[in-house]
C-alpha cells in the first residue's frame, strides 16, 4: 500500500511546483473571499438564502405555495433569484447584525408571524428568531426581490 500511495504522489505530483502561477490576484481574492450566508424565513414560511459569491451577495427567494400552507390557500408567489446592489447587501448584513445584538426582540419559539434567522460566517453560525413586526426594515428591502 505504501508503495502505491508513492508511485501515485510521483504521478500526479505533490510539490509546489505544479502550482499554476500565472494566479491572478482577483482569483485569490475570491478564494479568500469571506463567506457569508444567510438563511431567512420571514412569518408565512416564505424563504430567502443570501450568499456571497464572486464578490456579490446572490439571494434565492423560495416561497411558500398553498399546498404547504396552514390555510391551503395562501401563496408567496414564484421563485425568483438575482443579485443585490452593494447598497442592498450592505444594508442587509448591517441589520442581520443588528437583529442579533437585540436579543431583547429575540422570541424563543417559532410560531405564525415569527422570523428565523441562520447565519453563517466562516466557520461560524448564529440562530435566532423574531417576530415579523420587529423588522419593518428588512420587508422594505425584500419588497423588490419578491415577485
Amino acid at each position: 500500500m505504501h508503495i502505491r500511495l508513492i508511485i501515485c504522489l510521483l504521478l500526479v505530483g505533490c510539490s509546489r511546483k505544479n502550482t499554476p502561477t500565472n494566479v491572478s490576484e482577483t482569483d485569490i481574492s475570491e478564494q479568500t473571499e469571506d463567506a457569508w450566508e444567510c438563511f431567512y424565513a420571514d412569518g408565512s414560511g416564505n424563504r430567502f438564502h443570501f450568499y456571497r459569491k464572486e464578490g456579490a451577495i446572490h439571494f434565492q427567494y423560495d416561497p411558500i405555495q398553498p399546498a404547504m400552507s396552514s390555510s391551503g390557500i395562501y401563496s408567496g408567489g414564484t421563485p425568483k433569484a438575482g443579485i443585490l446592489s452593494e447598497e442592498q447587501a450592505d444594508l442587509l448584513r448591517e441589520q442581520v447584525q443588528i437583529w442579533h445584538q437585540n436579543s431583547g426582540a429575540h422570541v424563543k419559539v417559532r410560531s405564525k408571524g415569527t422570523s428565523s434567522f441562520r447565519v453563517k460566517k466562516r466557520a461560524d453560525e448564529i440562530q435566532f428568531l423574531i417576530p415579523e413586526s420587529q423588522l419593518v426594515e428588512l420587508n422594505t428591502l425584500l419588497k423588490p426581490l419578491r415577485p
